[in-house]
């Protein structure tokens, strides 16, 4: 599967002698991000924690690679259920990151900005991740055209804001469209 797989790459990587520190961090984060999709937030986090330090000690805080690890921390944080204030904090500081270094438009940004909804969304903060989902679900057309499946997914998280917030014809309609 491709949590093994993504374990192979790392492990070869980590033994090869001529891989730089961001294809380590890149096979790190993949790693982190199959573990999660797997299911097991506790461990995707551990990785995580760990791809995001390494990336920061090697690559700079502020690098896209390490910028990228903790959006994927963010969202292993968030999954576990008792780390919302840490999903929160790091959500908000990638979000923040990323517009100030990449730009309000940048797949980097969008993609930081969803993650900032969904932890939005699960402590209750639905005003504030609806605002936010809007702006972004509405910048997403531009950047990948308008048949992309990014744009399809987060038209659906804007869906279940909407939803949530009171809205369900609107909801209703916007995944009838991302379907």
């Amino acid at each position: 599967n491709a949590r093994n797989l993504e374990q192979r790459a790392f492990n070869l990587r980590s033994r090869a002698n001529s891989v730089t520190a961001m294809d380590m961090v890149i096979s790190w984060n993949g790693l982190s991000r199959a573990v999660r999709l797997c299911g097991d937030y506790s461990e995707a986090r551990d990785v995580g924690q760990e791809a995001y330090e390494y990336g920061c000690e090697k690559l700079g805080a502020k690098h896209y690679w390490s910028l990228r690890s903790l959006i994927d921390l963010s969202i292993a944080l968030r999954r576990i259920g008792t780390s919302h204030d840490d999903s929160l904090t790091q959500a908000q500081i990638v979000y923040d990151q990323c517009g100030v270094i990449r730009g309000p438009s940048h797949p980097d940004t969008l993609a930081a900005a969803i993650n900032l909804t969904n932890i939005q969304r699960t402590i209750g903060q639905t005003d504030e991740a609806l605002a936010l989902a809007e702006q972004t679900v509405a910048r997403y057309p531009a950047i990948y055209g308008p048949d992309h499946p990014y744009n399809h997914g987060c038209a659906s998280n804007l869906g279940l804001l909407r939803r949530v917030t009171g809205d369900p014809a609107g909801a209703r309609a916007l995944n009838e469209a991302a379907l």
